[in-house]
Order: C-alpha cells, then sequence, then structure tokens
C-alpha cells in the first residue's frame, strides 16, 4: 500500500488562496505518495483552473455537517480520553479569540482522526499553524498517526496553541528566516529543536520568457488588498513617477476588503490612468502573461503593519524570479531572504520615494531589468525549486515516498 499523506489547508483547493501549494502537491504525487486534501473551509468556489486537479483527492466537508459529527462521535466512543485531552489542549490556556475559533473547529478535528483511521493515513502535515493546526494536532492526538506543520508569518503571529502544535509535529516547517526567528521566540527551547527552515519551492520552467517590444514599463503588483501589502505606498510612488514622466503602468491583480479604497485613492490621487484593477485572476493566467513575455517587472510595497502582520516569503515574487522576471520588493517579513545578493532591488518599507526610484531605475536600464532577471533566475534554482524543497521536506519529517504509486 502507498504512504497516503493528508495535507489540512485554509481553503486549497477551493478560494483564491493556497495557490503555491500546487507545486508542492505535484511533486509529492510524482514521489509517489497518495496525497489527500482537508480544507478547513471549503465553501468557496475554486478559482485557480490548476487547483481543481485537486477535488478528486478533496474531503471537503464544512465544520458541523452531519458527517463531521458524525465522525466525530466515533473518534470519542473509540477514543474517549484521547478526544477529552486533544479538545482540552486545544482550549486550555488560551486567549478568548482564540478558544472560540479552536472550539469551532474541534468537531472536525475529531472527525478527520476517524477519517485518518477509514483512509489509513499514514501521515498529517497542516498548513498554517492557526486553525488548520489545531485540526491537525487533533487528529494526530486521537488517531496517533504522525504529524507535521508549515508555519508562515501571520499564523505564528497568532500564537494559537504553538507549543503544543510544535511539540507534536515530529518536525515544523518554517518559510523565512524571519519566520523562523519569531517561532523560536514563542515556544520552549525543546519544542524548537523540531523547526527547520525550509523554503516553499516553485516549478522551474525551462524556457525564460522573452519579453514584448514597448515603450512603457508593464509592472505586475500581485497582491491581495489587505493592509500588510501596501498599496497606499504604491499610489503615493506612482504620483511621483506621473511627475517625473516616467511611463509606467501598474496591473494590480487580486481582490480583498481593501480593493475599493485603493480604487478610490487612485482616482483621488489622479493616478488611476497609470493603475488597472485586474481583481482576481487565474493562477494559470497570471503565469501565461508572465510566459507571454508581457510583463516587464513585478513590485510588491509591503508594509508591516503595527500588529505584526507581515510577509513571509511570497511565492508571487519567486514565481515572476524563475522567468528572469525582475523584481521590486521591500524590506517587510522575509522579502530581504528572498532578495539577497542583489536577486532584486529591495527599497525600506513605507517609502514611496524609494520605491519610485527603484521602478525609474528599471525603466531606464534595460541591462539592469535583464542582469536582475538572470540573478533571480539563478537564485529560486538554487533554493527555491519545488522539486528540491519537496523532497527536503519529506526527508525532514519522516514521509517516505513509494516511486511508482500514484
Amino acid at each position: 500500500m502507498a504512504n497516503r499523506l493528508l495535507y489540512v489547508t485554509a481553503r486549497f483547493p477551493f478560494g483564491p488562496g493556497e495557490a503555491f501549494l500546487i507545486p508542492e502537491l505535484r511533486a509529492l504525487i510524482r514521489m509517489g505518495l497518495e496525497v489527500l486534501v482537508v480544507p478547513v473551509l471549503p465553501s468557496d468556489p475554486i478559482v485557480h483552473p490548476d487547483a481543481a486537479e485537486f477535488t478528486a483527492r478533496t474531503r471537503a466537508v464544512s465544520l458541523v455537517a452531519p458527517r463531521v459529527l458524525g465522525g466525530a462521535a466515533r473518534s470519542i466512543l473509540r477514543h474517549p480520553g484521547r478526544s477529552v485531552r486533544a479538545a482540552l489542549r486545544a482550549i486550555v490556556g488560551q486567549r478568548p479569540r482564540i478558544v472560540a475559533k479552536n472550539l469551532a473547529v474541534i468537531p472536525k478535528g475529531l472527525w478527520l482522526a476517524d477519517l485518518v483511521a477509514r483512509e489509513r493515513v499514514s501521515h498529517i502535515h497542516a498548513y498554517w499553524a492557526s486553525t488548520s493546526g489545531t485540526i491537525a494536532l487533533i487528529a494526530a492526538m486521537v488517531s496517533g498517526v504522525r504529524m507535521s506543520m508549515t508555519a508562515h508569518s501571520w499564523d505564528i503571529g497568532e500564537a494559537n496553541c504553538l507549543e503544543a502544535k510544535v511539540d507534536r509535529s515530529v518536525m515544523t516547517r518554517v518559510i523565512s528566516i524571519d519566520g523562523r526567528s519569531e517561532l523560536l521566540g514563542r515556544i520552549s527551547a525543546s519544542a524548537a529543536r523540531r523547526v527547520q527552515l525550509l523554503h516553499l519551492g516553485v516549478a522551474m520552467p525551462e524556457e525564460v520568457p522573452v519579453q514584448s517590444a514597448t515603450q512603457i514599463l508593464r509592472v505586475v503588483v500581485p497582491a491581495a488588498f489587505e493592509p500588510f501589502k501596501g498599496h497606499a505606498v504604491l499610489i503615493a510612488a506612482a504620483r511621483l513617477l506621473q511627475a517625473a514622466g516616467i511611463e509606467v503602468s501598474f496591473l494590480l491583480v487580486g481582490d480583498g476588503p481593501l480593493r475599493k479604497a485603493v480604487e478610490a485613492a487612485a482616482a483621488h490621487a489622479g493616478v488611476d490612468g497609470m493603475i488597472a484593477f485586474a481583481g482576481q485572476m487565474a493562477h494559470t493566467d497570471l503565469l501565461a502573461r508572465y510566459d507571454a513575455g508581457d510583463v516587464d517587472a513585478v513590485l510588491l510595497p509591503s508594509v508591516t503593519q503595527t500588529d505584526g502582520s507581515r510577509e513571509g516569503i511570497p511565492i508571487s515574487l519567486v514565481e515572476a524570479m524563475a522567468r528572469s522576471i525582475p523584481v521590486i520588493g521591500t524590506t517587510c517579513g522575509g522579502i530581504p531572504e528572498l532578495l539577497a545578493e542583489e536577486a532584486g532591488i529591495l527599497v525600506p518599507e513605507g517609502q514611496p520615494a524609494a520605491l519610485a526610484d527603484a521602478v525609474a531605475d528599471l525603466y531606464r536600464q534595460p541591462s539592469l531589468r535583464r542582469a536582475l532577471g538572470a540573478v533571480g533566475r539563478a537564485r529560486v534554482q538554487a533554493d527555491f525549486d519545488s522539486a528540491l524543497q519537496t523532497s527536503r521536506l519529506c526527508t525532514a519529517a519522516g514521509i517516505a515516498a513509494s516511486a511508482g504509486l500514484t
């Protein structure tokens, strides 16, 4: 029988987020693992066509579906003591907000323990240290199956039963030096021994796009409209570029709670003529735009928030770098780690003038664009290739692949 690995996600394969999981899951399947996916909240439609290939592997049930309640009841009857201990582990000593979040997913965690037994799963991997990790923790405690976990950035800052989750996991992956530092500051030294830095990977294209000729610098900003994505800084930088006569167009890809406010701010600043809003774009469509040579640069104007929310290592930049597209990022979260050794242009976060200068440099110097693109691709090839990083993940977590099995 093939080794069965179960991923607990936030919403994937549904919704606009977590498309960065696709290369990793594909790599796991190529390695011979039977991969199952359980999203915490599977209510959204499928946005990305390449995520649809995982629907047959997905066990999608809502938090309080009859199936969930039935599976939870079976786990309680089969392992009453373990079930009580797991539920208490998720709530005792936690802040009220975390208690409320974890109470909502305890039934699904107990149901997952039953599913793990019925589907003969050999390993659970939680994607995020938030409620995904809570569900995996409960299922692992009740079923006795091994678990591991990937933590990013905001989910570390949430501090949802971190010690318990890291302690239970055979390995907790962090995706950036910044994330590792924060996690280690929140857990004990004994649990810290199980933390490893392993980057997320992308599929490396064999060929890089040839940029089509244009007088305008075409910049894509692939970022959800959330506060830490820094769209206000981008608008201020656009005003400076407009005043300097720099011919640049910004295509903002994504959606989110701040979109209408950003659209209004762009119009009020008088830069709506140089900023277009594409809305949520399918992952395949965005990559196709890159591969067609229709993008000259990719930019993220990210800014650390007062509550600590910030970037991990943005896969949106990594995907562009893999195609030799030059990128601009800020000193937010894990971006400096990604753009080390001049793999891209790094500017201080929250400074529109510095951001505008970086864009202007790319506009005026095609040779700089080519040089940054080459260094960026080499950086990704060395440390962010999905096949290499997934193999490292399996080794670190003790997940044994079975070549030839699907």
